[in-house]
């Protein structure tokens, strides 16, 4: 994986023992073989349920981020067709659908992955180049952006990592944060095989936010080769005010920076032509936004309608 130029930290041994060590996660991997016995091509993803039997019903479905990997460039077409035809076979009569997350824009994959029944969907990213240096990162950030990071530590918040120790109030974060936008609270043990799996062979880093010893902000990052992916973010409304927030993501970058990562993977931002504030924020650190896009692929349409009713309906009411 390492040596492949696409590969990336969604795709590697280690999120597959995540995956398999997270309550209501499923691994879901697929291998094409050549000749020789050798690996070709292989595509890592979660079969994922929520938690409540309400949004179990509308969430079953396989999520693949940063795949397939192909380790063939002559025969790209073939395999990439294949090893998504071979995923589709295995979970079709298991989940309600596949989507795959681009991490960079690749318009050369559209045909291929059509071929195997998927549809392109726009979809925006934001990324934030480390390599100026931590001088130049700072006086890029728009003056109210500076303000508001000095404000931060003026009112006395610290930046820390985040360890094993920290899970309770770190959980109780994400459980205010996602309650607040209304949408499912990512599982506990989800964080916990992070921390335990990943952070332990520095291919993660939990960035927090502390005032006095209370933990008011946290993101959840990825470490693999030169880039740093933001994965999960959770702050609290009560410090919001203070710029928690903001002080744990310029915490991040300073590390990066120091420490020679080139990238910060701020994640998605929703269809490029709607309106995101997830997005400006990212954009107001400095990130900039290129589509990348993603794909899907339907296996039960009538239970897909469903579900995504259901999902919006489940928001409503909340």
């Amino acid at each position: 994986m390492l040596a492949n130029t696409r590969g990336n930290i969604f795709q590697t041994p280690e999120m597959y023992r995540v995956y398999l060590s997270t309550e209501g996660y499923e691994p879901v991997f697929t291998a094409i073989l050549d000749k020789s016995e050798d690996i070709a091509a292989t595509m890592l993803g979660a079969r994922k349920e929520e938690v409540g039997s309400f949004a179990r019903r509308f969430s079953n479905r396989v999520l693949v981020t940063g795949g397939p990997i192909v380790s063939d460039e002559v025969g790209r077409a073939a395999l990439l067709e294949m090893i998504l035809r071979a995923h589709t076979k295995h979970v079709k009569n298991e989940a309600m659908f596949t989507e795959v997350r681009n991490l960079s824009p690749s318009p050369d994959l559209h045909p291929f992955f059509e071929g195997a029944g998927y549809s392109f969907i726009p979809h925006a990213s934001t990324y934030l180049d480390l390599t100026p240096g931590i001088e130049q990162l700072w006086n890029n950030l728009a003056s109210k952006r500076r303000q508001q990071i000095r404000k931060a530590m003026k009112e006395g918040l610290t930046a820390c990592v985040v360890s094993m120790e920290d899970l309770d109030d770190l959980y109780s974060l994400f459980e205010e944060t996602y309650q607040r936008i209304a949408f499912p609270v990512p599982r506990k043990s989800l964080f916990e095989s992070v921390l335990s799996i990943l952070q332990s062979k520095n291919l993660a880093r939990f960035v927090g936010v502390r005032h006095e010893e209370e933990l008011v902000a946290v993101v959840v990052n990825l470490l693999y080769k030169d880039i740093i992916y933001a994965w999960y973010c959770a702050g609290s409304m009560k410090y919001t005010p203070f710029h928690c927030n903001e002080l744990a993501f310029w915490s991040t970058f300073e590390w990066g920076a120091e420490n020679g990562f080139a990238l910060f993977d701020f994640g998605g931002g929703g269809p490029p032509e709607e309106e995101s504030g997830v997005r400006v924020f990212k954009e107001r650190l400095g990130g900039m936004t290129r589509e990348t896009g993603k794909y899907e692929c339907v296996h039960n349409r009538l239970k897909h309608k469903l579900a995504t009713l259901g999902f919006r309906i489940w928001r409503a009411i909340r």
